[in-house]
């Protein structure tokens, strides 16, 4: 299942901007809220004292007229009293009670408190107040707190989703351009490892996948682009690409390079006498049997027809002529089963000087295996004998 990374930065932005604020600004509202109802009882706290003193002395002589006047100067000073009611225990009646219907509305706080007169308990007072009204109050301080936590909050909110938009989306495009660019520049040696499950991720295993499958089919090709069908070893394009980077590594670092040239004494006869299918076999033998006997630094390349290049690194002209030697020993003594002669190799053997060409190093070499034909074939010359 692929994740949305579009849900990641919708996720983001919920945890770091919508969820904070909205926590934030319902804890401010209830902060609020709760003061301001704390305040409301204290303000009711006050009604009810100075309540308690103007009624004292219409409950004491009961004259409820004046103590209605005294209640209803109250109801209409403060908005929020709903209900007021004093009780003469003289009379064992009503004083007042004055009931504001419309005033009760979502919760209400009551007050009681007794009246004495001269020492004596006479009667008692309730008053009934609503916190609707207070809803309107706490509003405008309400909305400059959270109006602060918005500016907060975006600034965090715009800090994180940069940060997210960079983590989930530039970073990824990224590096899906430059997977890209690899392979479009022929750089399929270059593993992308992608982690996760988003769209992203799936895109870049894909590619990766191709990259994959394409290095596999371009270094197949590669192969067979640089080796000698007939053989398996190295061909001339092949061969004049390294020899060129090895003899200038030996040149830089001032070690021997030498080279060995060497072609079969009369092919031409196996061919003529056992067919071309034979001598190919002679051909691959050949290569094998004296590839065997070669150091791996050593590069050893069909050059055409039945003439063979070994280039022969950290290698001087003397070393190069004993490996020469062995070399043609080691085809005089191969038998092959098709033919009932005995093949051989002429050799010519060159050291590279200073400063000196791979074409003229192979012209000298070509020199030296022409007076190795010349001295009889089937053996090595150096071209300073």
């Amino acid at each position: 299942m692929i994740r949305s990374t579009t849900s990641k930065l919708f996720i983001c932005l919920v945890f770091t901007f919508f969820a904070p604020f909205l926590l934030g600004s319902s804890l401010i509202y209830w902060h609020e809220k709760q003061a301001a109802i704390h305040r409301l009882e204290l303000k009711l706290s006050d009604i009810v004292s100075d309540l308690k003193r103007e009624l004292s002395e219409p409950m004491a002589f009961f004259f409820p007229q004046e103590g209605v006047k005294i209640a209803q100067i109250i109801v209409s000073n403060y908005e929020s009293v709903a209900e007021i009611y004093a009780y003469s225990d003289i009379y064992q009646m009503p004083l007042v009670h004055i009931d504001v219907l419309e005033r009760r509305h979502g919760r209400l706080l009551s007050h009681e408190r007794d009246i004495f007169w001269e020492g004596s308990k006479i009667g008692k007072i309730s008053v009934t107040v609503t916190t609707d009204k207070i809803t309107g109050k706490i509003f405008s301080p309400f909305l400059k707190k959270v109006l602060i936590i918005f500016m907060c909050m975006a600034v965090v909110g715009f800090l994180v989703m940069e940060f997210a938009f960079h983590r989930y989306m530039v970073l990824p495009m990224r590096r899906l351009l430059r997977q890209t660019n690899n392979i479009s520049n022929g750089l399929m040696d270059e593993p992308f490892i992608w982690q996760g499950d988003d769209e992203f991720a799936h895109l870049g295993k894909t590619i990766e996948s191709m990259r994959e499958e394409l290095f596999v089919q371009f270094s197949k090709i590669n192969l067979e682009a640089r080796t000698d069908k007939l053989t398996g070893i190295s061909n001339r394009r092949d061969f004049l690409e390294k020899v060129e980077k090895i003899l200038a590594g030996s040149q830089e670092n001032n070690t021997p390079f030498s080279l060995i040239m060497f072609d079969l004494d009369d092919f031409k006869k196996v061919n003529d006498k056992y067919g071309h299918s034979v001598g190919d076999q002679v051909l691959h033998t050949v290569s094998l049997s004296l590839g065997q006997n070669l150091r791996k630094s050593d590069l050893f390349s069909r050059w055409g027809g039945e003439e063979f290049l070994i280039a022969l690194p950290m290698t001087g002209e003397e070393n190069a002529c004993i490996i020469a030697e062995v070399l043609r020993k080691v085809l005089a003594s191969t038998s092959y089963p098709q033919l009932d002669m005995v093949v051989t190799a002429s050799f010519g053997v060159v050291q590279a000087r200073e400063n000196e060409s791979f074409q003229t190093m192979l012209d000298k070499a070509d020199q030296a295996l022409y007076l190795a034909k010349r001295r009889g074939k089937n053996r090595v010359v150096s071209y300073h004998d």
